[in-house]
């Protein structure tokens, strides 16, 4: 560790060197720890809440408001105290106690939400998210508060000079940013993917408690407060501190921090909806682009930190900082037009020297692309750290002070920010008239700090280059604003031409584009993810899971429909007579905006009178109501989008399953595409490990996880009644399903075959809330076919003779002899082109 910092010897006295690698190697630590709690938090809450974008917005909120408050208050305290390390100790080994609670605490309010839920969630919303804030920052207050506490903490025990305000708390900030950009990439790729939730957080309290102990320890061999006579021996360098504290400045620059940080964090935000359209929502990929950002403050604070003691005009230069942030802004917008083409040429590239590794490339291409168009930007957000508490601290004896009111001020300008990006912004405007917004708050604040005051505090040659910088940002925003849209898919797979474009909403949460595809058919996408289109072989699996679980549920007068799509299976639930009511549980209300403009589809689906919809997160919805169904329809999306693998968990079937009445049905879509038959594996024991009668029925390229809470079985003249339905009949025929037969011939296993399957396969885990596994492998799979999977089933497909009741030898002759057909027509279908 200690060669690691040797690279920041030049900003540490040689009298102290060994205690300042020392505190500097547990305060990385400190880093690394807090960002790995605030993923792991996130996680819980999301859990807890419901993955929905207030929820987000309320525990990011709630945590970086603890880190504001609680540098806030320390700012009023440390300077009065002595021995810092022993409080640095104390408040890491609270830290770590707590985190090890933290999930029983958080949990120990479900039965005070779930009464609040269902008696205010639609009467009165508002009093629900109250509760919601309430909780998240009753449970997140404490530790943050103890996070935010310790940077002028540990500053205020090093500064003895004014010679040494920005060098320190620049240093330590940098060494608390790497740290958290190490827990950043090790949290997304080992620790949570390796150990799960439980034990991650284990590490985490473990290394809490160390660095507190070992803080503690090291006071017996010296103390922040008695490194050297510093004071003394550097009066030299005090005369040499050119800069001259003043009030008035303070304010200036504590105000533009505010701003500086608002600006920051909605920048962040937009960046990550622009980049996620090429990257794709995975698990992995803000972590990739945090990462970056990381970097870049890490770097920018440690460079500045070297020289911001010697400036004279140290108000100049935090304006000069800020234009050309705004300039950088307003590039980063520019550039960010081309990020499809240019990740997916690096991409393919890279693909095709890793021998097809897609999880290498995608990761390669992903650091590469992010690091071209965040580092730059955020070198100079770190830049602002240190300047702003050089002009912020009136003297050495207020090094804790100044630390915490710009560290308190530049989060809670965070806070803002990213409510401001998520909820106006770009809903309002869109992600790329944004940029323009965005930069022009950050040469607003240079301007502010060049200018005001008749120019005090910048010289003329300053002032012309601010100039000179804002005309070529103005310039730019013009190219950007007069810039054609774009339509992105993920991973640059659109065609090189640009699709008709039916409709494109940026929400809060999700960018959504609707589309009309050269083969005419309608696309719809979610975050440039494709979700649903109407393309045959789509339609196929759409109807079926609309009719199958009415088909064979005993009385499927209730059913439940999770995730509207583009609405076929909804429209074929409704169009079948048996469904009496149907609630729809979606959680993007963008969706239902977007559902104006396709209602041909769907002949307005979400106008009929069966449907009763409710903007909610699923897994959230059945964890709170009370209310039970005949039927559930499952319809997610795939796995390896970010936060979808919760939809998918152990957890998620048993909270579905007591929502279901004695006889309900279950069907949930489970894809055949872009995962690997281990991960297919995974999801198929995780279903049936909580549903024991299940069966598995197959459309091209997808699966149908369908099971009861009774006996599974199949009726058969209740098929052939609803055979004869002339809007059953009308709708299946449309899929080429033409008769009883056609029909039961999609079901490739039953509760027998599956049982068998499952025992034949060694060491397949569990998909559970703890571990992850689909959300975490499923985005390296991404190259994997169908085939693979298929072919694995295909040796134990078969159906049980007793399972279909009621049927003529005859009739079953007849199925069994369309059922071998049809697994014979499996394989070679693949390689039919689609339509």
């Amino acid at each position: 560790m200690n060669s690691f910092f040797s690279k920041f010897q030049q900003v540490i006295d040689s009298k102290s060197s060994f205690s300042t690698n020392f505190v500097a190697s547990l305060f990385f630590f400190s880093g690394f720890v807090s960002l790995l709690y605030q993923v792991i938090w996130m996680r819980y809450l999301a859990l807890f809440f419901g993955s929905d974008v207030f929820s987000a917005a309320i525990s990011l909120s709630a945590f970086m408001g603890g880190l504001s408050l609680g540098s806030y208050i320390a700012k009023k305290i440390v300077d009065r105290i002595k021995n810092h390390l022993l409080y640095y100790g104390i408040i890491e080994i609270a830290i770590g106690l707590y985190a090890f609670f933290f999930n029983d605490f958080l949990f120990s309010f479900k039965p005070f939400l779930k009464d609040i839920y269902q008696e205010y969630y639609l009467t009165t919303p508002s009093l629900y998210q109250g509760f919601r804030i309430f909780t998240a920052a009753l449970v997140l207050i404490f530790p943050t508060a103890l996070m935010g506490a310790t940077l002028p903490l540990i500053v205020k025990g090093f500064v003895k000079t004014e010679f040494e305000l920005g060098k320190y708390a620049g240093f330590f900030y940098s060494i608390n940013t790497v740290g958290a950009l190490a827990g950043t990439l090790l949290s997304a790729f080992f620790l949570l993917p390796t150990f799960g939730l439980f034990l991650t957080t284990k590490i985490g309290v473990v290394l809490n408690i160390l660095i507190g102990v070992s803080a503690i320890i090291a006071i017996k061999s010296f103390t922040l407060d008695g490194l050297s006579n510093r004071k003394e021996e550097s009066t030299q360098q005090q005369k040499d501190s050119l800069y001259q504290y003043e009030e008035g400045s303070s304010r200036m620059a504590l105000l533009a921090i505010f701003f500086s940080g608002l600006a920051a964090l909605a920048l962040e935000v937009i960046l990550t909806r622009v980049l996620t359209l090429s990257f794709s929502t995975t698990v992995y990929s803000f972590p990739i682009m945090l990462s970056c950002f990381l970097f870049g403050i890490f770097f920018g604070s440690n460079i500045v930190s070297r020289t911001i003691d010697s400036r004279r005009n140290v108000v100049e230069y935090f304006g000069i900082i800020e234009v050309l942030i705004a300039f950088s802004v307003m590039l980063v917008g520019l550039l960010s037009y081309l990020v499809p083409s240019i990740f997916g040429k690096f991409l393919w590239l890279i693909i095709g020297l890793f021998q097809n590794s897609f999880s290498i490339s995608s990761v390669v291409s992903k650091f590469i692309v992010s690091g071209l168009l965040i580092t730059f930007p955020a070198i100079l957000f770190g830049a602002t750290f240190p300047i702003a508490v050089k002009i912020c601290t009136p003297n050495a004896e207020a090094a804790g002070y100044g630390t915490g009111r710009v560290y308190a001020a530049n989060t809670a300008g965070s806070i803002f920010g990213s409510l401001l990006a998520g909820f106006i912004l770009i809903p309002i405007f869109g992600s790329r008239i944004s940029f323009i917004i965005i930069s022009g708050i950050f040469l607003t604040v240079g301007v502010y700090l060049l200018f005001a005051q008749n120019c005090k505090y910048s010289s003329s040659k300053a002032r012309q280059t601010a100039v000179n910088l804002g005309v070529a940002t103005f310039a730019i925003g013009i190219c950007i604003f007069f810039l054609p849209r774009q339509t992105v898919m993920n991973y640059n797979l659109q065609t090189t031409t640009q699709p008709e474009l039916i409709y494109h909403g940026e929400g809060t949460a999700h960018s959504i584009d609707i589309v009309r595809g050269q083969s005419k058919n309608i696309i719809m996408m979610v975050d440039g993810n494709i979700e649903a289109d109407t393309s045959d072989v789509q339609r196929r699996h759409f109807i079926l899971k609309g009719h199958l679980p009415i088909m064979l549920a005993p009385t499927p007068d209730e059913v439940a429909v999770v995730g509207l799509g583009l609405g076929i299976t909804l429209a074929a639930s409704e169009k079948n007579p048996k469904s009496k009511s149907i609630s729809l549980i979606e959680l993007n209300p963008q969706m239902v905006d977007a559902h104006q403009y396709i209602k041909n589809v769907t002949d307005g689906i979400l106008e009929k009178q069966k449907i009763s919809l409710r903007i909610d997160d699923g897994r959230n919805f059945f964890s709170m109501t009370d209310q039970k169904f005949d039927i559930i329809t499952a319809d997610p999306i795939h796995p390896r989008i970010s936060g979808v693998g919760f939809l998918f968990t152990k957890e998620y079937y048993q909270g579905i399953k007591s929502r279901l009445r004695k006889g309900g049905i279950i069907c949930q879509w489970m894809p055949m595409y872009r995962i690997s038959k281990k991960s297919f594996d995974v999801a198929f024991r995780t279903f049936s490990e909580v549903f024991e009668n299940s069966s598995f029925w197959y459309v091209r390229g997808h699966g149908l996880f369908v099971a009861s809470l009774d006996e599974f079985k199949i009726y058969y003249p209740k098929i052939t009644k609803q055979m004869n339905s002339p809007i059953v009949a009308n709708d299946l025929s449309s899929i080429d399903i033409y008769n009883e037969k056609d029909f039961l011939a999609h079901m490739l296993m039953g509760p027998k075959q599956i049982k068998a399957y499952l025992d034949s396969l060694q060491d397949t885990t569990i998909n559970t809330d703890n571990n992850a596994y689909l959300e975490y492998k499923t985005p390296a799979e991404f190259l994997k076919k169908t085939k693979d999977i298929v072919e694995g089933l295909l040796p134990w497909a078969g159906i049980d003779p007793h399972i279909i009741q009621n049927i003529s030898e005859e009739n079953r002759v007849e199925f069994i002899d369309a059922w071998e057909k049809r697994k014979k027509r499996i394989i070679p279908e693949l390689t039919e082109s689609l339509s």
